[in-house]
């Protein structure tokens, strides 16, 4: 049996509740189960020696009937021993991100978040037995850290969502500040095991009920870059830190989110601290600098050139990035658009996606009728993902367009389409589905797109209606379409 994260989480706390927390498990001193045995048992455990565990604890239980850490520790081998591991493969949303990304195929990290772990129990009657014991344990101890989030993670794990949040919502205010982290923790468990849903709701909880807290709002940033929502979560992360939160990966995101968004006064404001501490941060902060496109960015190249030169192999691609800005930065003449776009398509050709929209983002401040700068800002969010940043740069090109009116090199539907296809991201089927309607009456075939959101929406008749017909087409989604009718199986009367 492998371990799960609720296996990580009783073992790891209860070796740490022996050394501190044994004499507060709701009895006396004396009643109270040895902090030498509780290491024994947690060993027991962790090696997944079960049997061994629950012979050890029907024994003990007889001496020590409401020591709390044996309860959670018989509760944990029970649910082992009455579960199994159904692993199954989200392809209906790796179907939705790689049409919201513009790729054929996506980075196989993706792909491995799209693995759904649930946990299948057979004997209902031990699934029981183990949450009451958890149950019981809470009961002795509600305000103890490790117990509290052990019957959150006992309860999520059993698929009892509503039950996990009402021990949330009873119990978590009670908690200490510390313990913030670990109920974070329970978060972020549930993106590796691919229940974003879950991992949503029980985010939500947190900022909820702990408002205050910023490991609440990490979490909940964690759960909005999944999502696509990179815009959202960016607001959560700042939120994490203005609340105290100083975990270097956190201010770390935060300040690239900021940074491709194009919120260049707030980026600045978070890489200032930590540029000295990084030389990709430092080039971040000297990238930031020098959207405006003056000398005053200088002295940040002048810091990463000398980091560079400290390098044994120095990279001849950042070699250049240096070289390119010391001479843009230095020279007499402002840099214009087109000379801007121009240097966004040279990174584009070298493979610097960083600098390349840095340029395409100058351009397009210069010159907002730039459609092509808009664009490849578009590319960009959508091949991370980041689908919500997507539709705020696809309005930009859409102004543009409409601005430039006939000379526009982009027809309005064109752009609008790839709004839909973002919105298929973002799974908001009805914006998407009414989107691509619209478009569609600008001779420019939706019926893929449509077909998705339909099934989005649950209209699965719909669905097969459109995907028969694009199947039947010339169209560049017919064999997708014809696997997705296979998928799906013959309709249903």
């Amino acid at each position: 049996m492998n371990a799960t994260p609720l296996d990580r989480l009783v073992t790891s706390s209860l070796l740490l509740a022996a050394c501190l927390f044994a004499p507060l498990a709701g009895a006396t001193q004396g009643e109270a189960l040895p902090a030498e045995t509780i290491q024994e048992l947690t060993l027991l455990v962790e090696q997944q020696r079960c049997d061994e565990l629950l012979l050890r604890s029907s024994e003990l239980r007889h001496q020590y009937p409401d020591d709390v850490d044996l309860l959670t520790l018989e509760g944990n081998c029970r649910l082992r021993g009455a579960r199994s591991v159904q692993r199954d493969f989200d392809s209906s949303r790796y179907r939705l991100l790689r049409i919201a990304s513009g790729k054929d195929k996506l980075p196989p990290t993706v792909g491995q978040r799209l693995f759904r772990v649930d946990y299948r129990y057979s004997d209902e009657a031990a699934r029981d037995q183990a949450l009451d014991l958890f149950n019981r344990a809470l009961k002795l101890a509600p305000t103890r850290r490790d117990i509290v989030v052990g019957a959150v993670a006992a309860h999520l794990d059993t698929g009892q969502l509503d039950r996990a949040l009402r021990i949330l919502e009873d119990h978590a205010p009670s908690l200490e500040t510390s313990a913030h982290q670990d109920l974070g923790q329970l978060v972020q468990d549930q993106l590796r095991m691919g229940q974003i849903e879950r991992a949503r709701r029980v985010a939500d909880a947190l900022v909820r009920i702990l408002s205050r807290s910023a490991q609440s709002h990490a979490a909940q940033a964690l759960v909005l870059e999944q999502q696509g929502q990179a815009l959202e979560a960016m607001k959560a992360y700042a939120r994490a830190v203005e609340r105290g939160n100083r975990h270097p990966q956190v201010r770390r995101q935060l300040a690239l989110l900021q940074l491709v968004a194009g919120r260049l006064d707030e980026a600045t404001a978070t890489l200032v601290p930590l540029a000295p501490s990084s030389g990709e941060l430092e080039l971040w902060l000297a990238l930031a600098r020098s959207v405006a496109g003056n000398a005053s960015a200088l002295p940040i190249w002048e810091k990463v050139a000398a980091r560079l030169a400290r390098q044994e192999k120095p990279d001849p691609r950042a070699t250049e990035l240096i070289e390119h800005y010391q001479r843009l930065l230095g020279s007499a003449a402002r840099p214009d658009a087109p000379m801007r776009l121009r240097g966004a398509r040279h990174f584009i050709g070298r493979r610097l996606e960083m600098p390349a929209l840095v340029e395409a983002m100058a351009a397009i401040r210069q010159d907002p009728t730039l459609i092509e700068g808009w664009l490849m800002l578009t590319r960009f969010h959508r091949g991370a993902l980041r689908f919500d940043m997507a539709l705020e740069t696809l309005d930009g090109a859409l102004a543009a367009a409409e601005k430039l009116g006939p000379d526009s090199p982009y027809a309005p539907a064109e752009i609008e389409l790839q709004k839909v296809q973002a919105l298929l991201g973002l799974e908001r089927f009805q914006q998407a589905s009414e989107l691509a309607r619209s478009v569609e009456k600008a001779s420019i075939d939706t019926r893929f797109e449509q077909a998705l959101a339909a099934l989005g929406l649950g209209r699965d008749k719909r669905a097969t209606e459109l995907l028969t017909a694009v199947a039947e087409s010339a169209g560049g989604h017919k064999a997708e379409a014809a696997a997705l009718l296979q998928e799906l199986g013959p309709p249903i009367p």
